[in-house]
C-alpha cells in the first residue's frame, strides 16, 4: 500500500478512549508532499517534507494516581519475557516503523498542564505557543533540531532550543530551556504541598540545561528567585 501527495485537515480533535475531554486538537494542518507506505515484508514508513500544524491545543494530564495521558495512550500491554522470546524475527520485523519528517512547525499553540495528584491540583497553560523540529526521524544516528517559545502562566516566556534522538531518549539528547519572569504564585499547589506556605508575590526565572548520552543523564539548573512573600501557612501541614 502506497499513498502520497498533500493533504490539509481541518478542525481535527483527538480523544482518548474513554475520555470526555481532547488530548489534542488543532485548527489546521497541512502534510506537505507526504509517502505512506505498508508492505507485509518491511513494515510501514511515513515520510514528509513539512508539516505544520496551526493553533494545536494540547492536553498533558498526571492523573491522582500519578499516570500522564500520554503514557497511557502509548504503553503497550505487558507482555512476559518468555512470550517475547517465542515471537520469530519476521513477526518482529513486521512491526517495524519508519518516520522521517524534513520538518515539523507548530504555530500559535496552547497547551494545558494539569497535575491532579498533588492537592489542590496543580495547573498551568502555555500560551502563544511556537514550536520548530528540523529533520524528525526515528531511524538510528540521525538527530532532530528543536526551537520553541511561549508565554506560561500568564505573563512568564519560555525558550528552548537543543538537539533530540527520537530513536532512542537515552541516546545523545542535548536540550536548553530559558523561563523568564515566571509568577510564582502559579505554583501554588506545589509550595502548599511540599512547604506548607501560599506564596502571595514574587517572580522565578529558570536556566535549565539537561543532555544524555549514551544512557547517562547530566544537567544544570540555575534558579534566580526575585521578591519572594510568603502568605499564609497551610492548615494542619505535614
Amino acid at each position: 500500500l502506497t499513498i502520497s501527495g498533500d493533504l490539509h485537515l481541518l478542525d481535527l480533535d483527538l480523544l482518548e478512549q474513554g475520555q470526555k475531554q481532547s488530548f489534542m486538537k488543532w485548527k489546521s494542518g497541512d502534510l506537505n508532499q507526504f509517502i505512506y507506505r505498508s508492505s507485509k515484508q518491511s513494515g510501514s514508513s511515513f515520510i514528509a517534507n513539512e508539516v505544520s500544524i496551526h493553533q494545536p491545543l494540547l492536553q498533558f494530564e498526571i492523573d491522582d494516581k500519578g499516570f500522564s495521558n500520554f503514557r497511557r495512550l502509548f504503553s503497550k500491554p505487558s507482555v512476559e519475557a518468555s512470550d517475547v522470546e517465542k515471537l520469530s524475527t519476521a513477526v518482529k520485523d513486521k512491526s517495524t516503523f519508519v518516520l522521517d519528517i524534513k520538518a515539523l512547525k507548530l504555530r500559535e499553540g496552547e497547551m494545558q498542564f494539569a497535575d491532579l495528584a498533588m492537592k489542590p491540583n496543580f495547573k498551568v497553560k502555555l500560551r502563544n505557543f511556537n514550536a520548530t523540529f528540523a529533520n524528525v526521524s526515528n531511524l538510528p544516528g540521525h538527530l532532530s533540531v528543536m526551537t520553541l517559545d511561549g508565554v506560561l502562566a500568564e505573563s512568564g516566556s519560555i525558550r528552548g532550543k537543543g538537539q533530540i534522538a527520537f530513536d532512542d531518549p537515552r541516546r545523545n539528547n542535548d536540550v536548553t530551556l530559558s523561563f523568564k519572569n515566571i509568577p510564582l504564585n502559579a505554583f501554588n499547589p506545589a509550595v502548599m504541598t511540599f512547604a506548607g506556605y501560599q506564596i502571595a508575590s514574587g517572580r522565578i526565572n529558570l536556566n535549565l540545561h539537561y543532555s544524555a548520552k549514551d544512557g547517562e543523564l547530566k544537567g544544570g539548573n540555575q534558579i534566580v528567585i526575585k521578591k519572594i512573600q510568603l502568605g499564609e501557612e497551610v492548615a494542619d501541614f505535614q
